[in-house]
């Protein structure tokens, strides 16, 4: 799946949402002659039309919408220079938890974290 970049996504469900409105407009406008033409049950014909347009519409951009959404999943996707290499590397990257809001001069939960399990950093340069 091709990923695409912050501001094509905003773009994409942008224009999904304005053809929707348009779409919801015209249905209206369809509604309202349908009613106009039809023999009897004018309000009846006019939701009917109006229901029957409207809703599918929005179902398939909510969907289109989160397939957008999916596409664009380059936001946790960062270049990093890691130790020990030249180059920059693309690394995917997940936010796991918020930090919470501490006063100030007092360190919060989050950073006092149990690190046993972690790696250390001079085996990171080869040592």
């Amino acid at each position: 799946m091709r990923e695409i970049s912050r501001y094509k996504e905003a773009l994409l469900i942008s224009i999904i949402r304005i053809v929707a409105n348009i779409i919801m407009v015209g249905a209206i406008f369809l509604g309202m002659y349908m009613a106009q033409t039809s023999v009897g049950g004018g309000m009846m014909t006019l939701c009917a039309w109006f229901f029957g347009v409207t809703i599918p519409t929005w179902i398939v951009a909510l969907y289109l919408t989160r397939y957008v959404r999916r596409l664009a999943r380059g936001r946790s996707v960062s270049m990093v220079v890691l130790p020990g290499s030249d180059k920059p590397c693309l690394v995917e990257w997940t936010v796991i938890e918020s930090p919470r809001s501490a006063t100030p001069g007092e360190k919060s939960s989050w950073w006092e974290a149990d690190l046993s399990h972690a790696t250390d950093p001079s085996s990171f340069f080869g040592a």
